[in-house]
């Protein structure tokens, strides 16, 4: 698929090209500088539009400097055309937005810069570096996101390998975030998965938790003693991350070194089975794809849960000294956390390598963990001093650090469309709208 065509299939927010549009008059000249613009009304008629749209979208006009607005007065567009707000940023998830705004009011960012959502259509490459008043020169995204970036080459700027040696990132990170042996992307924040555990429902069900990974602990197995009475046994989402740990639990990779869907690997199937056997026969996780509004793990009516570091804050304000912590079962720890990555022109080079040296420096790394961004990809700052000053029990911050120095190399998606697809896919299977042998059909399809 090419890029032109990727991106219909994602739709820009009406406040964007509300903004888009007007900024593009401001270009050609039909508006002229000094010039004032429609009123709210007729921009919101023209649109079909909400004035509260309308001003939104002028507010990105203002913070670029394009319009100027007073009070009880229309916009005008800006004699100073040249006044542009420092850097946009753009993130793919309300955590990562909310991030990065509570960053913004630290003054961690440079002065004027812009935070907003997008579509993780990462393919439409062109663009998101190509519309001055609705795209972003940095944009934020999930971990697993970052080798779709090695063919968007005539827009993605490659971070300086000086810079990730000087703040010694993390090696096994840094090996994650390497494709073909090149650096595209830059981590900002990462974070093992671990299974969390409830000891009062495991004391209740006399099921023994895995201290020390006990080897004979099995994982499907467990979560169906758990199950029973309105309760679950095991929380997961329908996401590359968790997806992953559970392939990794029966030893199989969900993606191959290319990108793709690893259905030729032994015991591919078996895990997607107990899969099945888990969410549609014994019942023995939550159902519901959209975990972050009703998290059934912290209001304990759950016995397991698949997290990273990041939900930890939430789990242990919960659940108390009932939170248990394990390692996964598994020959590697699977990471997941933020990366960014600079598609802004050459004449932002500069500026993106010096606002991503600030975000990888301590004081913003622990701003970052404060923040629920997980763990700093900073070597110097993954000790037990560092995460205990953060709360976390002393046992719990030796297992994060353990399961850091555990990560091996993880198989990523290579291609953003791709990707997408397959995690509607198991969006589909997650939530029981197609049989299974459909789904195994489809899959290999896919593959």
């Amino acid at each position: 698929m090419t890029t032109d065509e990727s991106m219909s299939e994602y739709q820009v927010p009406l406040h964007r090209r509300i903004a888009e549009t007007l900024s593009e008059q401001v270009s050609s000249g039909q508006l002229r500088p000094g010039e004032k613009l429609p009123s709210e009304r007729q921009i919101a008629l023209r649109f079909k539009a909400s004035r509260a749209t309308v001003r939104t979208a002028l507010g990105h006009l203002e913070q670029e400097g394009l319009i100027t607005r007073r009070q009880r007065r229309s916009a005008v567009v800006s004699i100073r055309r040249d006044l542009k707000p420092s850097l946009r940023i753009a993130c793919t998830h309300p955590r990562l937005l909310r991030m990065f705004e509570r960053l913004a009011e630290m003054h961690l960012l440079p002065a004027r810069s812009q935070v907003h959502m997008w579509s993780p259509a990462f393919n439409q490459g062109g663009r998101l570096a190509a519309r001055a008043s609705t795209e972003a020169d940095l944009l934020i995204c999930p971990l697993d996101y970052a080798h779709c970036f090695a063919g968007l080459k005539e827009y993605v700027l490659t971070p300086p390998e000086s810079l990730l040696a000087d703040v010694n990132v993390n090696e096994s990170l840094l090996n994650t975030c390497r494709y073909n042996g090149d650096i595209s992307i830059t981590p900002l924040s990462f974070s093992p998965v671990v299974l969390y555990g409830n000891r009062t429902h495991f004391s209740q069900r006399h099921v023994g938790w895995p201290e020390g990974n006990q080897p004979s602990f099995n994982l499907p197995d467990a979560a169906r003693q758990l199950t029973g009475d309105g309760n679950f046994g095991i929380q997961m989402q329908p996401s590359f991350t968790h997806l992953t740990a559970w392939w990794n639990i029966f030893g199989v990779s969900l993606y191959t070194p290319e990108g793709r869907l690893a259905v030729g690997q032994p015991h591919f199937a078996d895990a997607l089975n107990a899969l099945h056997r888990v969410l549609h026969e014994d019942r023995a996780a939550t159902l519901l794809p959209r975990l972050e509004l009703l998290n059934l793990f912290a209001q304990g009516r759950c016995a397991m849960a698949l997290d990273g570091q990041d939900c930890y804050d939430l789990y242990r304000q919960k659940l108390g000294d009932a939170l248990a912590l394990a390692p996964l079962p598994g020959a590697n720890s699977i990471l997941h956390g933020c990366i960014a990555v600079m598609l802004g022109g050459k004449d932002l080079q500069q500026a993106l390598v010096d606002t991503l040296r600030n975000l990888l420096g301590p004081g913003t790394q622990r701003s970052i963990m404060r923040c629920c961004g997980g763990l700093p990809v900073r070597d110097d700052l993954l000790n037990l001093e560092s995460l205990t000053a953060l709360g976390l029990t002393e046992a719990h911050a030796r297992l994060f650090l353990q399961e850091t120095h555990r990560a091996g190399t993880l198989h990523l998606p290579k291609d953003a469309i791709y990707h997408h697809k397959i995690e509607e896919l198991f969006l589909e299977f997650w939530l029981g709208l197609d049989r299974l042998e459909n789904i195994q059909r489809r899959i290999r399809e896919i593959a």
